[in-house]
């Protein structure tokens, strides 16, 4: 009998450290940074890392990052801007958040 108990919160740690590893890759996602790498530290680095991350992570973007317009003209070289664009490859002009 104990060693099913035993088993049994071996295989619950299991499925909350794949857990917490998989839910800190998402909010990194959600949040505008590498997913992997967010939750590779914060796994390696376990309990600081996710405290860390908790504490310090970035504000979520609402609509995902901010792109340029369809029909933008670029202020450096007055090209149009292509569409979904967040650096324009023509004169490296970039789209700076404001807020």
């Amino acid at each position: 009998m104990a060693d099913l108990v035993l088993i049994l919160l071996q295989i619950a740690g299991i499925v909350l450290v794949a857990w917490r590893v998989w839910w800190t890759s998402q909010d990194a996602e959600q949040r505008g940074k590498a997913g992997w790498l967010v939750a590779l530290l914060a796994l390696i680095t376990w309990p600081v890392g996710i405290l860390f991350w908790l504490v310090a992570r970035p504000a979520v973007w609402q609509n995902g990052p901010e792109r340029f317009p369809i029909s933008s003209d670029c202020q450096k070289c007055g090209l149009t801007i292509p569409a979904g664009r967040r650096e324009f490859p023509n004169c490296g002009l970039q789209l700076v958040d404001v807020s």
